[in-house]
């Protein structure tokens, strides 16, 4: 038994879960971290300043850490960003997939020419589609989501700046 458990779970451990990968782990980290880095701004040889605060560092490493640490909020957002154009794009490729499938079926079928019944489908791609190109507009782009007309209340206030009147 433990020699059984230890050889599943010794590959586990050195290939990695394959679920995880399925899920696309590597992607969003690597699209997260490269937005991380795109927060980070250099003002001069030993000025780095983070685009999400007001705060001025000495090195990437330490604007790295304040994005981990005290942007979290933000950080998760991102995440949830990335995660929902990967959630979108798996749901426009399986669509697509069905798609193909259903043609097949109906040039199997002799006779079938009911065209009509796509519409409602093709219109919700279209929408899902114009999703996506906003959602990476917003991953790719500033980092800050493009507000249309809707001002969310309760979401984190991450380009707020505090002030500390001892500073003054």
């Amino acid at each position: 038994h433990f020699a059984v458990v230890d050889r599943v779970w010794g590959t586990r451990v050195e290939d990695g879960d394959k679920a995880l990968a399925k899920c696309g782990r590597a992607r969003v980290e690597t699209e997260l971290e490269a937005w991380k880095q795109s927060c980070v701004v250099r003002h001069e040889e030993n000025r780095f300043g983070c685009t999400l605060s007001s705060k001025m560092f000495i090195a990437i490493e330490f604007v790295m850490k304040h994005i981990a640490v005290k942007q979290a909020p933000a950080v998760e957002y991102q995440r949830g960003l990335i995660l929902d154009a990967i959630y979108m794009e798996n749901y426009l490729h399986s669509a697509s997939e069905e798609e193909r499938s259903s043609r097949r079926e109906r040039r199997e079928r002799k006779g079938d020419k009911g065209a009509r019944g796509n519409r409602p489908r093709l219109e919700m791609r279209a929408i899902a589609k114009s999703i996506v190109k906003e959602k990476t507009q917003v991953i790719h782009g500033s980092g800050k989501p493009v507000s249309k007309s809707y001002t969310d209340l309760d979401a984190p206030k991450v380009d707020r700046v505090v002030l500390d009147y001892g500073d003054i």
